[in-house]
């Protein structure tokens, strides 16, 4: 018995930093196998905060391949709405924006009607999401935030009633139509991450 709880236990990779982002999980993930290998993941749990990033990096993927398949079968005006919505995307994170930028520089390569279509708009929208992502997926802090995570951590039943009030906020211009789904959702992850900073 001994032997199967070590090598359970040996299984086991605790991330102890809540402040990982969902890219810095992933990236953990992919440390831990050798390159080609498949895995499932078992006992993944965390609701708010990095937990949910990680979900929304998935979400994010999805969306990101999504597009670039059907950018392989589209022509014209089709063709120029999906690099809009590249363009557009709100929340890259390091994988999907390379995932973005290897599929269009391969596909402007091979598209004759390239230059007629924002693909240098998006490339650069992207390069510059992975420069602001960091090394291993972790954005840098701004001193804006660093000082409101040290008031957080200081004064935390302040910044409790301020996330209140914010997502009050945030839902009463949702519902008076001053704000759309995808910046709603947006401004509540953001939230929802301040939060995850104080537990």
């Amino acid at each position: 018995a001994s032997v199967y709880r070590a090598l359970f236990m040996g299984s086991v990779i605790p991330l102890n930093d809540h402040r990982l982002s969902g890219d810095a999980i992933i990236e953990h993930i992919a440390g831990a196998l050798p390159p080609g290998a498949e895995a499932s993941l078992m006992g993944m749990q965390n609701i708010k905060g990095t937990g949910l990033d990680f979900v929304y990096r998935w979400l994010s993927i999805d969306l990101v391949s999504g597009i670039l398949s059907e950018l392989e079968h589209s022509s014209g005006a089709q063709r120029a709405a999906l690099l809009n919505q590249l363009l557009l995307h709100d929340n890259y994170g390091a994988l999907d924006a390379q995932l973005a930028l290897d599929g269009l520089q391969s596909r402007k390569l091979s598209d004759p009607h390239a230059g007629a279509l924002p693909y240098d708009a998006v490339i650069d929208r992207l390069q510059a999401e992975l420069r602001d992502n960091g090394p291993h997926g972790d954005r840098v802090d701004s001193l804006a935030e660093r000082a409101r995570t040290f008031i957080g951590n200081t004064f935390d039943f302040v910044d409790s009633i301020l996330r209140r009030i914010s997502a009050a906020r945030i839902m009463k211009r949702l519902v008076q139509g001053e704000l759309a789904n995808a910046d709603a959702a947006k401004e509540m992850r953001a939230l929802v991450a301040r939060a995850k900073t104080h537990i």
